[in-house]
């Protein structure tokens, strides 16, 4: 009789089999996101926040962007010295408030005494820079997205924190122009829509349209992200076709005169960040009204 030998068959754990299915998931929700994006059009973000009309990256300009209906507020968040997650552009409170000093070195009580609505307009006397939290709260029941642009990596866990507490998830839109901040974001909580912020930096600049395409989809891989978010000047409709040819769902910033709007919206862009999103409304509503007529 002869002896039977028996092979081990690796049988994958249950860890790795979730591991494995979460990976394809998020790939196929890329894919899925990317053609849903496009089928929606031209969406307009708000630049800070309504700022022509309202002071920038305050409560008073994201409202003015949802009374308008934006599709989403774009404000930049920084920490203040005591570690709390504040909304502000500037290094300095200088430009846009009364008061002078960094940011990273005034207190949150410091930064709440200060009026940051005076410098605009003063029917907006005493308009405060508000926290992170005060300004998702604004967002709450409304469709327009807030769209995050964490300028300090430090805050990173502080922004998705935020979000989860004011169960946004699915509404909140994180974008950087640092990697490691997105890559963060993506580790933290990967159910949160991100993107890379892309200036001359990251994409260069006299640079051939492959060239372009090859520097933006190689920092959309490392971070694995399939939303890349471009100063408009910079993108052209090449590039933003052969974007789309990668299953990547095209931003761009911040693009204000009509002329620049309507080749935006021609080649297929799917937002555009702008200071007149009122104007970028109207144009996209003559562009899809043409686009009927055809």
């Amino acid at each position: 009789m002869s002896r039977i030998t028996s092979k081990r068959i690796a049988i994958p754990s249950p860890r790795m089999i979730i591991v494995a299915s979460g990976m394809f998931l998020l790939a196929a929700g890329m894919v899925v996101a990317a053609d849903n994006a496009a089928s929606q059009g031209c969406l307009v973000v708000a630049h800070r926040g309504f700022s022509r009309v309202a002071p920038e990256n305050t409560v008073a300009a994201a409202k003015k962007a949802m009374e308008i209906g934006a599709y989403g507020s774009e404000f930049d968040v920084k920490q203040t010295k005591d570690g709390v997650a504040i909304v502000i552009h500037d290094g300095t409170v200088d430009r846009t408030s009364n008061g002078k000093g960094r940011i990273s070195e005034l207190s949150l009580a410091e930064v709440k005494a200060l009026d940051a609505g005076s410098w605009k307009d003063p029917k907006f006397a005493n308009e405060r820079m508000p926290t992170l939290d005060e300004m998702l709260a604004a967002f709450q029941g409304s469709k327009c997205k807030p769209v995050i642009e964490i300028k300090d990596k430090e805050v990173t866990d502080k922004v998705v924190a935020s979000v989860r507490a004011h169960d946004m998830i699915e509404q909140a839109v994180l974008i950087s122009s640092n990697q490691d901040a997105i890559r963060m974001v993506r580790a933290l909580e990967p159910r949160l829509q991100c993107g890379l912020v892309m200036g001359d930096k990251q994409i260069p600049k006299d640079g051939t349209d492959d060239e372009k395409v090859a520097a933006i989809v190689n920092q959309a891989r490392q971070c694995n992200i399939n939303l890349v978010d471009m100063d408009y000047r910079l993108v052209t409709a090449e590039v933003v076709a052969k974007l789309h040819a990668k299953k990547l769902i095209a931003w761009v910033w911040t693009a204000d005169e009509p002329e620049a709007m309507d080749n935006l919206i021609a080649w297929g862009i799917e937002s555009v960040t702008t200071n007149a999103p009122d104007v970028l409304q109207e144009r996209v509503k003559e562009a899809a009204k043409k686009g009927k007529q055809r």
